[in-house]
């Protein structure tokens, strides 16, 4: 459940729009007061506009920010901001879990993020393992990471391992950031690029860190993630209008856990801008039901 003690991390860097309808959806939920928020980006004017917002919109929420100095772009930027808003809060020393996410990525439901906050507090699990669409079937670790198995960094280069598909859209708990999260930045992987964009994806570094902070090879790696990791299953066939969209809104991964991406250009989405989003809420409610 969440507590006095959790907290809701958003990264951002341009998309407002989405962002404020996804603060508005969490501000409806019954424990939103018990939640602490922060925004963590380098673009210090939206940071302070969002920031805004907030303060007029819900004047009873304190929202504390964290301000990255310089904007490191796309791929870095990222990462960027995802380490150091968890530094910033691992920092604070009392807190129980850290749910992290980007203005466009979302866990949607309250229902949900209970269900699985006690489903990690009483299997003892500290990080979310939610599989992906298939990019490369590897058969390795297929019963934690889903029908992909681990990712093959083909666009990265020929002499890494295989890794784990990391996601920024997570929750952690006080234990994992302690002891397994890669505060430190590897610059032997992290330039990789892709797409035409400089540095390595925020997906594939994250994988590829936490594997250099843990010291796992491909093998050990699967045993890691069994043990501190709680999967959240769901059937990525499963469409019961016809979408599909594995990488932003996925229908049976929202209707289970609440979890949804919204379209971008990025991401290359079949479905337009993130407002599309709305339109596929509205329709995969009704189905979902409530834990």
């Amino acid at each position: 459940m969440i507590t006095d003690q959790t907290y809701y991390h958003i990264t951002f860097h341009q998309q407002l729009d989405c962002l404020r309808y996804h603060i508005d959806n969490v501000m409806s939920w019954k424990d939103s007061g018990r939640l602490n928020f922060v925004l963590t980006s380098a673009h210090l004017d939206n940071l302070e506009k969002i920031k805004q917002y907030i303060t007029n919109k819900y004047p009873e929420k304190k929202v504390e920010t964290v301000k990255i100095p310089v904007d490191k772009g796309y791929n870095l930027g990222t990462i960027t901001n995802v380490v150091e808003g968890l530094r910033y809060i691992a920092g604070k020393g009392s807190f129980d879990y850290v749910i992290n996410v980007e203005a466009d990525n979302m866990f949607y439901f309250e229902n949900k993020v209970n269900k699985i906050l006690d489903l990690m507090k009483l299997e003892n699990k500290h990080v979310l393992i939610i599989p992906e669409g298939d990019v490369t079937i590897t058969n390795i670790g297929n019963d934690i990471f889903g029908r992909r198995g681990l990712k093959i960094g083909c666009h990265l280069s020929n002499n890494i391992p295989k890794y784990y598909h990391f996601t920024t859209l997570n929750m952690f708990s006080k234990e994992y950031l302690t002891n397994f999260f890669p505060f430190e930045y590897y610059d032997d992987i992290i330039n990789f690029s892709w797409a035409g964009r400089p540095n390595t994806p925020y997906e594939d570094y994250m994988g590829l860190a936490t594997m250099k902070k843990n010291a796992l090879t491909e093998e050990s790696q699967v045993d890691f993630y069994r043990k501190v990791g709680l999967k959240l299953d769901y059937n990525i066939d499963h469409s019961p209008f016809g979408w599909n969209e594995p990488d932003n809104m996925v229908p049976d991964k929202f209707i289970k856990w609440g979890i949804i991406n919204a379209p971008s250009t990025a991401g290359g989405s079949q479905h337009g801008d993130w407002t599309n989003l709305i339109g596929f809420i509205n329709k995969h409610k009704p189905l979902v039901v409530n834990d």
